[in-house]
């Protein structure tokens, strides 16, 4: 399903037993709404310099999945959507606060998250690229692939044909 022409739920319908449903608490922010690829990860506490560093290196078509339990520390936004852009990111999904909303709606990106705060996350360290993470029930480690669009985001272990 390389090309543009499917849709999470017929996938769903088409393969049950390969594919792991995210909770429905994503909201989609950017321009695009539709990404598929490969995942790499990134887990934060509130400081996003981990993030900045990760979407300056090339993308080369994967999406990012954030994680940031602290929904009160906005970890990504116009200025870091621009480096996702510029560096070949296909989408960034982050169970995390975002801001910049009126920015990125006119930003060439795919962007889900399930939170918005206006304001950024304190420069405290930390931050961990390529672990395995877990949104509600389900686990989402790197190279997992992702599809989202506006019915869901759903992951599985490798492309699906």
């Amino acid at each position: 399903m390389t090309n543009n022409n499917w849709l999470v739920a017929d996938i769903c319908d088409q393969h049950p037993d390969k594919v792991r449903v995210l909770p429905p608490i994503f909201h989609p922010y950017g321009m695009i709404k539709k990404c598929q690829g490969r995942i790499e990860t990134i887990l934060l506490e509130e400081d996003n310099r981990k993030l900045i560093e990760l979407l300056k290196q090339d993308g080369n078509g994967r999406i990012v999945v954030v994680q940031c339990h602290n929904k009160e520390s906005a970890v990504f936004g116009d200025q870091l959507a621009t480096h996702a852009i510029n560096h070949n990111w296909a989408g960034v999904i982050a169970n995390a606060a975002i801001r910049d909303i009126a920015q990125l709606r006119d930003m060439p990106i795919c962007v889900y998250a399930s939170a918005v705060y206006p304001v950024r996350g304190k420069l405290n360290g930390g931050g961990l690229i390529g672990v395995a993470l877990k949104i509600g029930a389900i686990e989402v480690n790197p190279n997992d692939y992702l599809y989202a669009d506006e019915d869901g985001i759903i992951i599985t272990a490798n492309e699906l044909s």
